[in-house]
């Protein structure tokens, strides 16, 4: 019945503006982690954690206010709370396909100003918004039981 659910209207609406959000998100985090690299000169995994860190906050409020704004008998903090631990969860994986991808997959691809660590980073957001997507509409957004 979950999955029947996700093809509602409401559902692939909510699931949109989460893209937008993630959207958003991903230019955010990913001219942070370019400016902390290239300009910084810090390590690439270090800008991901501090891009990452900063991003965070502006999802869990977009996202709150905006892609699951009709459920707002959630409570800010303790939402908050879980979004940052699904984050951390995220941020484990995320950084997990960052190192094997920049190592042993992209190492030394390069695409203008777009470089392998770039590649490397766009790949594993690709990969990991879906499973982000859904812990968030789970546990982070629960919608209250006998709630449309």
């Amino acid at each position: 019945m979950f999955f029947l659910n996700m093809l509602s209207i409401s559902s692939i609406v909510r699931l949109m503006k989460f893209i937008l959000v993630g959207g958003a998100g991903i230019l955010i985090n990913f001219g942070l982690l370019f400016a902390f690299t290239e300009f910084f000169g810090w390590y690439y995994m270090l800008s991901a954690v501090a891009a990452g860190l900063l991003n965070t906050t502006y999802n869990f409020f977009a996202n709150h206010f905006w892609s699951f704004s009709d459920r707002n008998d959630i409570n800010v903090v303790s939402g908050y709370a879980k979004f940052t631990t699904v984050m951390i969860i995220y941020f484990i994986a995320y950084q997990m396909m960052l190192y094997v991808f920049t190592e042993f997959i992209f190492k030394g691809w390069s695409l203008y100003f777009v470089k392998d660590y770039m590649i490397s980073a766009i790949v594993a957001t690709v990969l990991s918004t879906i499973p982000k997507y859904l812990l968030c509409l789970v546990w982070v957004w629960k919608k209250e039981e006998g709630a449309i």
